[in-house]
């Protein structure tokens, strides 16, 4: 094989400056905001262009949006709006919020493509098991499961213009296998405008 004069001096020169021009080129900067949420610790890490970055709009602008889905979907907390319908025994029709509405309709549609496995009328039953703010203590009898069970399941949901109906007035919902993905998106939506 026949060399061309010259290339190897060619490549080293090439690579001295990308090496230089690597070397010499600022880091961008990392910015982390972190802190907890619907009972789970959160890390954001940004990457910010070269637009001055007004770190504390971005915090308190990530910090409200968490703020507003935990007070609208934590079971944990007594006055939020998932708890306040879970206490409400009505069967017409409950007023709730466009993002409550909203979350509740994704979580409806994949219980439908899911046959129910997915399946958000779980709080009695996750209570009966020793889960969420109202765990009960012990191994659940027969009779307590099948008095659960039938006030559960997604099909007792009814969406409407007026708001979300249950169809047996016990029936109480857990959205926390949903909202924190929902936040999540909403962190994003935010962060992307």
């Amino acid at each position: 094989m026949k060399r061309i004069p010259g290339t190897k001096k060619q490549t080293q020169i090439l690579l001295g400056f990308l090496i230089l021009w690597i070397g010499c080129s600022s880091p961008r900067d990392i910015i982390i905001i972190s802190g907890q949420t619907m009972g789970t610790s959160y890390s954001i890490k940004i990457i910010p262009d070269k637009k001055p970055f007004d770190h504390t709009r971005i915090e308190d602008g990530i910090d409200s949006i968490l703020t507003e889905v935990n007070r609208q979907m934590s079971i944990w907390d007594p006055n939020s709006e998932i708890s306040r319908f879970n206490q409400n025994q009505s069967d017409s029709p409950i007023p709730v919020s466009p993002e409550f509405f909203q979350v509740v309709n994704m979580a409806l549609n994949i219980s439908q493509k899911t046959n129910g496995v997915f399946d958000i009328t779980v709080f009695d039953l996750m209570s009966l098991w020793g889960f969420g703010p109202n765990p009960i203590k012990g191994f659940p009898k027969k009779e307590e499961i099948e008095n659960v069970l039938s006030h559960s399941g997604w099909e007792k949901i009814i969406l409407s213009d007026n708001g979300i109906q249950k169809q047996n007035p016990k029936t109480k919902l857990d959205l926390n296998a949903i909202a924190k993905g929902f936040a999540v998106d909403e962190v994003f939506h935010f962060l992307q405008s």
